[in-house]
């Protein structure tokens, strides 16, 4: 905060104090006590902390405004309808939210009727509207992405119950890695080029380029972003960006190094 000019200083402060006195209204809107908890715990990082944002205050704001406009007794989807609108992808509504999800389906008692609501569920999360330029966190995919992501894994597996009902095992199996994500030490730009260099150098022999792209959109996450899609890793793939190729050379370099001292042992 000491960085701040005597301005932004300022507005801070005041804000904060505005946030203070809208805590007490939420608190009566939100219907539910573990939602509650997780949308408030970020305002109550903004009051306690002297290392905010001026972009989370003034995100913050704007959700807080939003929320404002529901009645006390609004129901939770009408709440998420808000925090999908506002893009609030923090990880504790995300998990929130998909267990929820997975709650919903799960106490349905066919597998068809299963697969219908969760087809339902993801054409009225596509119909959602976003306010654009808005996110909780800019290092994240945006919620209405990750969500339909989810949706999506969802939705294959239980077509593949249906369409295979005899096959509980396999189905069992597919379950297992619907959801898998390998987590990688690198950001999504690193992630893509390093995708590029393998295809191109023929590390990667598969030649269908596209499923080769799908699959690690799928089954891959970077440390910025646990949920990629296959189109915006396509065009990061051939970005002009240098930094990614840079942080990948000096990575090859230290793997390089690496195995020389295990060739030495």
């Amino acid at each position: 905060m000491n960085n701040l000019s005597n301005l932004e200083q300022f507005v801070l402060a005041s804000t904060r104090e505005e946030l203070r006195r809208e805590l007490l209204t939420l608190r009566k809107i939100l219907p539910d006590s573990n939602l509650e908890n997780i949308i408030l715990s970020p305002f109550m990082q903004i009051l306690e902390s002297d290392r905010t944002s001026l972009y989370r205050l003034y995100y913050m704001k704007e959700l807080s405004s939003c929320l404002q406009q529901l009645s006390p007794g609004c129901t939770a989807e009408q709440v998420d309808q808000v925090l999908v609108y506002m893009n609030f992808n923090s990880r504790n509504y995300v998990r929130y939210k998909l267990q929820q999800l997975s709650d919903t389906i799960g106490v349905i008692p066919s597998v068809q009727q299963q697969l219908t609501k969760t087809k339902w569920l993801l054409k009225m999360n596509k119909q959602q509207q976003e306010n654009i330029g808005f996110v909780f966190n800019r290092n994240y995919a945006s919620l209405k992405v990750q969500i339909s992501e989810w949706l999506t894994l969802e939705s294959e597996y239980l077509e593949h119950k249906v369409r295979d009902p005899e096959n509980i095992e396999l189905a069992e199996d597919v379950a297992k890695w619907r959801h898998f994500k390998v987590k990688m030490k690198l950001s999504f730009s690193e992630l893509a080029f390093l995708l590029r260099v393998m295809m191109e150098h023929g590390v990667i022999l598969h030649s269908n380029k596209s499923e080769v792209v799908d699959f690690f959109a799928r089954y891959f996450s970077s440390v910025n972003q646990p949920v990629i899609s296959a189109e915006s890793l396509r065009k990061k793939m051939y970005d002009s960006s240098t930094a990614g190729a840079e942080s990948v050379r000096k990575l090859f370099y230290e793997l390089f190094q690496r195995c020389k001292r295990m060739m030495e042992m």
